[in-house]
């Protein structure tokens, strides 16, 4: 049986599919504050990634929320776990090299991006 966050997750991104961005706006924004962030279970990290990338895409976009690009290039900084964080920064990167939905391109601010990656 699939779990209660993985229906509502495919539920609220099935609404952004449809263009109902409020709806799916707020069903990511509680996913995305939920104490996933932390958490080393996979489960946990593809649920709170993928709500995370969502909201992310309303505030690029300015679906459901006013528009704010820089809230969406930064909205998962302050979290711990290194997977969300890779995810982030190369989101980030591939941002300022295309240039992609009007944002700035920068490649000297892709390089330092690419720097901050930290491997283990």
């Amino acid at each position: 049986m699939e779990d209660f966050d993985v229906i509502v997750l495919k539920n609220a991104i099935n609404a952004y599919k449809k263009r109902e961005y409020k709806s799916a706006l707020q069903t990511f924004k509680s996913l995305a504050s939920k104490d996933y962030s932390d958490s080393t279970d996979k489960n946990d990290i593809k649920i709170y990634g993928q709500a995370t990338f969502y909201l992310a895409l309303c505030y690029m976009n300015g679906y459901g929320v006013i528009q704010n690009k820089g809230y969406a290039l930064s909205i998962a900084n302050h979290y711990t776990n290194d997977e969300i964080k890779f995810i982030v920064t190369c989101l980030k990167v591939s941002y300022n090299i295309s240039g992609y939905n009007n944002i700035k391109r920068d490649k000297n601010e892709a390089f330092n991006l690419i720097n901050t990656i930290k491997l283990k």
